[in-house]
């Protein structure tokens, strides 16, 4: 062709995008900035402040702010997974304006029939006719060639750096796609960077965020509901970075922790691990948590459907630790295709309850304020308002909004992220919702009105675009204890071309959307046909299902009751006993149990150092501690034989009204065979020993046609439910409620499917670790020694002479907030953001310790100020260590060139004393703040106030402002020492160094077992 054909075929595809998408033909949407449909006089996007997500309610208690608001976006649903790429497709030129990303950036395509959200995709995720796939190298990988104009890498420095050192991953944009029949799988690859951050953060002076569903974001501000609070991020999202694949690819990801303090697993929830069993993510089951400073990669092969990915550790998940995961089919392998026209990948509704705090502040828990777990609001796609019933006042943050074409039927996938006991109602103004799939797998398409789902559950279903253009109310209510809060959150569904506000007034918690027909309702009565409900066990599996399964008699029976044990206060608070416990809402001190035990963790993984755990460690209902009260503790642990058929039968002994339970097994979808209550009018109250004499009288509802399969199932209060499995899978599988509250305390326990025997070998063996006299005070360098002193450290001349200036880098927020850039930082009270230097090195943490594993870090790690890393900028971050020979007699003059007023640093040395021998600030008025020039230069001139006589000895100085401290010891302890600052806050952002006394050969012998640690990045490789 041409160029001039190409120009003109060029300009039609343009002509054709704008005519199809519901914008003006002028106007470019870029993602990552808001488009809005108004704009508040005299307001800019970029003048905000916490105080400015507020406005005054004065409609009804539940209203939505105005639309009109200039936080609100009006492009939510028609985002891409990445602006510049479509799934590895090439997309024609477009010319840059003042609308585009930036130089060298086209503008984000808005077409909803050409983009559909998942890189092109259009009906049940077919490609359009015109579109073509990347180039394939031979062999059973795709190979994007890295020098391809289309293989634009946009992603963080550690991201890129990856797959650009590896040409055979594949970037997530490159992995978000049309799924075909007969194509080869791919290697994806992610990172996930996690931190500290905030909510309404500096970020959110600078943008406003606008993607949903995606690996990364342009704009680096956190909204939430509205309301300012620490939280932690992947990637600086809320969700995190959403993984998007193919059925078969190989997903490997890369875990960052750069949470200072805090160790941490993710958990692929859903994502059965077969092949990949290391990589569960649970901690001291399947791995050691991973430390502070280290990256762990995990890798995994998806079974087809929706998932979602959250944080496995402590309360994390609750403080923004989640995100979505959606393994496509082709269509030829998807029994419902043909009932959707769109799969997008902006059409995920991941729901979630959210704190106005800390989620620890929650554990234990309180008597008096906030008392309970209770959330305070509720986030979808971690958008939402939220309205304090103090105040009356409403944040004015965007609510989440899904857009859609008159006439077609869109796929959405509905995933629970909660991490409260509520349970949670979804309802669409005007739309019914046909269900297709739970928990990743395919039933029967049932027409219902409302979904009620727990923790961990998913649901997909269809909506047909078959109402009016216009703008229709997403209501998620939060039931049972969150009806106490009233708890709710508003999303819009928005036909394009239509308003952006729905006609009709926001429903109140109270006066909802109507119910219609109840997905998986709250009452259990699920042995019967209803015309208002359809119970999780009424659900039809759309797919052959193992006969084998439906057996009349299963080769392994477990009966697994689970409540409360309620401490008295007496015997908790005895003096030196620290049991665990959790403060419920009605004050008890509980914890939980399973067959009568409570969970612990045992002190090492299973999977890779089971040999190493005392046997005693470990009990079960038929091998319960000697010594074990009514509060037991151990590792639940039941042996199951690997392909055994497996009924397990859930009795809920806690029988609280509003409380059902639900349970979530790893590495097993199962067959949900019974749901309900007693059918006996006789038993109030169910527990063990009536379930087992309804299962002997044959009172326990089962039905073997065509069950569902599910890997997570909500327990109905004073009820029970049956699920059956093959045990095909080995491994060390965790089984547990839902509830992060409940988790903690105990309600817990591991199946071993099998024996270690039956497990892929350990990839790599550290895989598995886990100046002047006053009259008025006197200084800390005029207090005199009252010991001998050590006359060869005073002498004139030292062996080494160290000057440490140290200071603080001030960001620029513009800088700072760059997409795909994480740097750390400390919002002080004068609101800069900042970070720590010590001689112009932020300190980082090393992969592993350098005492018992130097030969292990690379040795470009470490750095100086006489060894900067080349590409060390002026936030230089590295492992800052200095090496000081044995036995040397050692000066280190600290300066401080923080100056700050009313602050003076005190720095700590580890391991040895020494003597403070100087003191003060400088004595040249012409000085006005010192630095390391001045102090040098005051040193040559023998200015620098040092006193021999007797000083004392101390192993913590304070520095004064814009002074100087001179000390000296003898390097008599060999060893990697810490010298830092010891104010918590400037330890986290790198105010710290490494003093290397002697050798390797000077240090006495590692300890027998002494445990190892570090990165764990082994080679990508296909199960």
């Amino acid at each position: 062709m041409s160029q001039k054909g190409l120009k003109h075929l060029i300009a039609l595809v343009a002509l054709i995008a704008c005519l199809l998408s519901d914008l003006p033909v002028a106007q470019a949407v870029r993602v990552g900035t808001p488009q809005q449909p108004q704009r508040a006089k005299g307001k800019q996007p970029d003048q905000t402040s916490a105080g400015s997500y507020w406005q005054q309610h004065v409609a009804t208690p539940s209203s939505s702010t105005p639309f009109d608001s200039p936080f609100f976006s009006a492009t939510h649903g028609l985002v891409q997974t990445h602006p510049s790429l479509g799934a590895g497709i090439p997309r024609p030129p477009v010319p840059l304006n003042s609308n585009s990303l930036g130089s060298g950036t086209p503008p984000a395509i808005v077409n909803p029939s050409l983009t559909a959200g998942s890189g092109y995709l259009n009906s049940r995720g077919s490609l359009p006719s015109s579109a073509r796939y990347p180039p394939k190298i031979s062999g059973t990988v795709v190979n994007p060639n890295p020098k391809s104009p289309f293989r634009h890498l946009d992603f963080s420095t550690s991201a890129t750096a990856e797959l650009r050192r590896n040409p055979a991953l594949s970037a997530p944009d490159e992995c978000a796609r049309a799924c075909r029949e007969g194509e080869p799988p791919r290697i994806c690859y992610y990172h996930f960077t996690l931190e500290y951050y905030t909510v309404l953060g500096a970020a959110c002076q600078v943008c406003t965020p606008n993607a949903t569903n995606t690996v990364w974001s342009h704009c680096q501000c956190v909204l939430a509901d509205g309301v300012e609070r620490g939280i932690l991020t992947a990637n600086r999202m809320i969700p995190g970075p959403s993984i998007q694949v193919c059925e078969n690819d190989k997903v490997v990801i890369d875990v960052e922790n750069h949470m200072e303090g805090m160790e941490v697993t993710i958990h692929w929830h859903g994502i059965f691990q077969r092949g990949s069993q290391y990589y569960d993510g649970v901690p001291f089951v399947t791995q050691c948590p991973i430390q502070q400073g280290n990256t762990f990669r995990y890798q995994w092969t998806g079974n087809a459907g929706t998932h979602f990915w959250h944080a496995h550790t402590g309360l994390q998940k609750l403080d923004g630790l989640y995100g979505s995961i959606v393994v496509r089919q082709p269509p030829s392998r998807d029994p419902n295709s043909h009932l959707y026209d769109f799969d997008l990948t902006t059409h995920i509704m991941l729901i979630s309850d959210w704190l106005h705090e800390d989620a620890a502040e929650r554990y234990p828990g309180r008597l008096a304020v906030n008392t309970g777990q209770d959330p305070e609001s509720m986030l979808i796609n971690g958008k939402g308002q939220f309205r304090d019933p103090n105040t009356g006042f409403m944040t004015n943050t965007p609510l989440e909004i899904f857009t859609i074409t008159p006439g077609r039927r869109y796929r959405f996938r509905m995933i629970n992220a909660f991490a409260s006991v509520c349970p949670a109602q979804v309802t669409i103004e005007g739309h019914g919702m046909t269900v297709i799939s739970t928990d990743g797998e395919a039933v029967h398409p049932v027409n219902v009105n409302t979904i009620i789902s727990f923790s961990g559950e998913r649901y997909d279903f269809i909506i047909t675009a078959d109402q009016p253009v216009g703008a229709y109310w997403i209501q998620l209510r939060g039931l049972g204890e969150c009806g106490i809060r009233r708890a709710q959150q508003l999303g819009i569904l928005r036909y394009a071309r239509g308003p952006y506000q729905p006609a009709s007034a926001p429903p109140t918690y109270d006066v909802g959307i109507p119910q219609g027909v109840v997905m998986n309702p709250l009452d259990a009565q699920c042995n019967r046909q209803r015309n208002d409900a359809i119970c999780v066990s009424q659900l039809k599996n759309a797919l052959d299902i193992d006969r084998g399964i439906l057996a009349e008699k299963p080769d392994v029976k477990i009966f697994l009751p689970f409540r409360f044990f309620v401490y008295r206060a007496e015997d908790l608070f005895q003096p030196n006993t620290y049991n665990r416990f959790l403060v419920a809402p009605t004050g008890d001190h509980v914890i939980s149990l399973i067959d009568e035990i409570s969970y612990l963790s045992a002190p090492a993984p299973l999977t890779s150092q089971y040999d190493e755990i005392n046997p005693e460690q470990f009990c079960n209902g038929d091998n319960r501690p000697a010594d074990c009260g009514p509060n037991c503790m151990c590792t639940h642990k039941i042996d199951i034989p690997l392909n055994a058929i497996v009924e397990v039968v859930l009795v809920d002994e806690v029988q609280q009204p509003n409380l059902s339970h639900p349970f979530h097994l790893h590495g097993y979808g199962f067959s949900v065979i019974g749901i309900g209550r007693s059918p006996d009018s006789s038993v109030k109250k169910i527990n063990l020993k009536h379930a087992l004499d309804l299962d002997r009288r044959g009172l326990l509802h089962r039905q073997y046609n065509l069950p569902p399969t599910k890997d997570t199932i909500a327990v109905p209060n004073n009820g029970y439910v049956v699920l059956r499995f093959r045990a095909d899978n080995p491994g060390f599988w965790l089984f547990h409620c839902h509830f992060l509250f409940h988790i903690v305390i105990g309600m817990n326990l591991i199946l071993q499917v099998g024996t270690n025997a039956d497990l892929p070998p350990i990839l790599n063996p550290l895989d598995a670790i886990c100046d002047r006299k006053r009259a008025d005070a006197i200084c800390v360098s005029n207090l005199k020694n009252a010991k001998k002193v050590d006359k060869s450290v005073l002498v004139e001349r030292p062996d080494v002479k160290i000057f440490l200036p140290f200071r603080f880098y001030v960001y620029d927020p513009k800088t700072l907030f760059i997409p795909n850039t994480y740097n750390r930082f400390l919002v002080v009270p004068s609101g800069d953001h900042l970070t720590s230097l010590v001689d112009e090195i932020s300190y980082i943490s090393p992969p592993s310790p350098p005492l018992s594993q130097i030969d292990d870090i690379p040795p470009e790690y470490f750095c100086n100020g006489d060894n900067r890393p080349p590409n060390c900028g002026p936030n230089c971050e590295c492992t800052h260590m200095i090496d000081i020979p044995l036995g040397a007699i050692v000066e280190v003059v600290l300066v401080d060139e923080v100056q700050q007023v009313n602050i003076s640093h005190p720095f700590h040395l580890h391991g040895t004393a020494f003597y403070v021998v100087g003191l003060g600030r400088s004595p040249d008025k012409s000085i006005k703040k010192i630095n390391l020039k001045h102090a040098l230069e005051l040193d040559r001139m023998g200015m620098l106030e040092r006193d021999f006589s007797k000083p004392p000895l101390k192993d913590t100085i304070a520095v004064p402002n814009n002074g100087y401290v001179v000390m000296r010891f003898r390097a008599d302890n060999p060893g990697y020492w810490l010298f830092h600052c010891h104010f918590l806050f400037h330890i986290v952002i790198g105010m710290n160094l490494v003093l290397h006394i002697g050798t390797q050969a000077d240090l006495p012998p590692v300890p027998p077992r002494f445990p190892t640690c570090g990165d764990h990045v082994p080679p990508v490789t296909w199960y």
